[in-house]
């Protein structure tokens, strides 16, 4: 008896503490609506958002079905806590398609083409309550999305306690891309040099075509030529990274461990952001020989 009150006083405390936070990181801003287009690209964001939210969530019901099973027979004090924010989680996903829906039904019932209809026109005050409306249904998005991620980010607490990790590929690879700009930035100091080379290259194939100095520019072109294929062949890895890791794990979304061995498009990214920086370095030494 006396266990079960424990228990349950502490699932309140997790609940108050977890509503504290959630209340904290609750204060957001409306959409700034100003017209119709305006609208219409939240809602196409927020739509797209749902979309990805939706993928991950089958991802991570697979995930969080077997682990809340095991963890109910081995360990409620961690049962209690995944469960907690993983109901959140899945709430949070369901209010916010519930509201997209209503918002799309209001917004296909006014014509295309009227620019005005959330300001002034024949029927103003009707205006004012349709714009205060958007106001109030897209600050609960807002809201809802905050909270979302506040219980992903707890739902990681609580598996952290048993050295496991959720990972959502999306989040996990958003610094590639930053990697992917800082590379190819790199890559363009060279274009003087390229150009350099290739107009050096037509005059020798062109003017002194079987030379020796000839036959040494056109190894060197085939030497550039698979050099700048790798070069490619990383950028386009870091450009498609979500995709490519979404095949490689067969999910958007997975559960990993302290023990588990680096995912391999991690092993990719790391070993390939090393080669293409050595290939860089040869591409300089190359050209300043020439």
């Amino acid at each position: 008896m006396i266990k079960k009150i424990a228990l349950k006083f502490r699932v309140l405390v997790i609940t108050g503490t977890l509503f504290l936070f959630l209340d904290c990181a609750g204060k957001v801003r409306p959409w700034e609506i100003k017209d119709r287009y305006s609208l219409d690209v939240k809602i196409l964001e927020t739509s797209q958002w749902s979309k990805k939210a939706n993928r991950d969530a089958v991802g991570l019901e697979k995930i969080m079905r077997n682990q809340l099973k095991y963890y109910i027979d081995n360990d409620m004090r961690i049962y209690n806590r995944l469960n907690l924010h993983y109901d959140f989680i899945k709430k949070s996903v369901n209010k916010i398609d519930t509201i997209l829906v209503n918002l799309k039904n209001i917004i296909e019932e006014k014509p295309s083409n009227s620019s005005d209809w959330l300001e002034g026109g024949t029927e103003q005050n009707n205006n004012k309550k349709l714009k205060r409306f958007f106001k109030i249904e897209s600050s609960k998005i807002e809201k809802t999305k905050k909270q979302y991620y506040v219980n992903l980010k707890m739902l990681n607490k609580g598996f952290k306690k048993v050295k496991k990790r959720i990972v959502l590929i999306e989040n996990e690879t958003k610094s590639y891309k930053n990697t992917y700009f800082n590379l190819k930035y790199k890559r363009s100091q060279l274009d003087s040099d390229f150009k350099r080379f290739n107009k050096k290259a037509n005059t020798a194939f062109f003017k002194e075509p079987k030379t020796f100095y000839s036959k040494e520019i056109r190894n060197i072109s085939k030497q550039l030529e698979v050099f700048n294929k790798r070069l490619d062949n990383y950028e386009y890895f870091l450009l498609n990274i979500i995709n490519i890791a979404s095949k490689e794990m067969g999910t958007s979304i997975y559960l990993t461990t302290e023990n588990d061995k680096l995912e391999k498009y991690k092993i990719k990214f790391k070993d390939g952001y090393k080669e293409y920086l050595e290939t860089l370095e040869e591409l300089e030494r190359i050209f300043s020989a020439i």
